[in-house]
């Protein structure tokens, strides 16, 4: 997939809620994507809202990874900035994308509660070098498996756990380094 990674004017200062706006786009596009592979794949989704589900719980985690990656990297200010608006740039994107669907009314408020929710049970799960655990993949493979239909409820926690979690997260990692250079992923990590 490709994803934005680069401005056009380089020079230029980035505010926090531009950065995050770019990092919305592109995640929102990582997250249609998984969707589809997955539709492609012959996984049962059956309604616009399990696909939003399936968005949803992949915003989630991809927004808990991000911190996850800023923590020590960014300070605490610069760190809650970026996250925060990053999610609030994707809360935008996915209220307009619900809103072209009858059976997604519940989501007319967005997902800031959701993420939040959602992040507080990642937050219990181990992260190092830059990767997330075996037991945090492992929970959203769960969740995910969760919002599918019941006939492939036995085959997606295996892919997501071993192919579709980790293929976003190195999407995620590649825009964060493109777009937010003091990051500095992929050097050693902070202790």
């Amino acid at each position: 997939m490709r994803v934005k990674t680069r401005w056009n004017d380089k020079k230029q200062p980035r505010s926090y809620r531009e950065t995050a706006s770019a990092l919305a786009f592109n995640l929102w596009r990582l997250c249609a994507q998984a969707v589809l592979t997955l539709e492609n794949e012959n996984f049962q989704t059956d309604s616009q809202k399990q696909r939003l589900d399936i968005i949803a719980e992949y915003i989630a985690f991809l927004v808990h990874v991000t911190d996850r990656l800023a923590w020590g990297r960014l300070d605490d200010g610069e760190r809650a900035a970026l996250v925060t608006e990053m999610a609030l740039a994707l809360n935008r994107i996915f209220v307009d994308n619900a809103r072209d669907f009858a059976d997604a009314a519940v989501y007319h408020d967005g997902i800031i509660d959701f993420i939040n929710r959602v992040g507080g049970e990642y937050a219990e799960m181990a992260f190092a070098d830059e990767e997330p655990s075996f037991s945090m993949l492992r929970l959203f493979a769960e969740r995910i498996t969760a919002v599918l239909g019941p006939r492939d409820r036995k085959w997606v926690a295996d892919r997501i756990i071993q192919l579709d979690g980790p293929d976003a997260v190195a999407v995620l990692k590649k825009t964060l380094r493109s777009l937010v250079p003091e990051l500095g992923l992929g050097k050693t990590s902070p202790a």
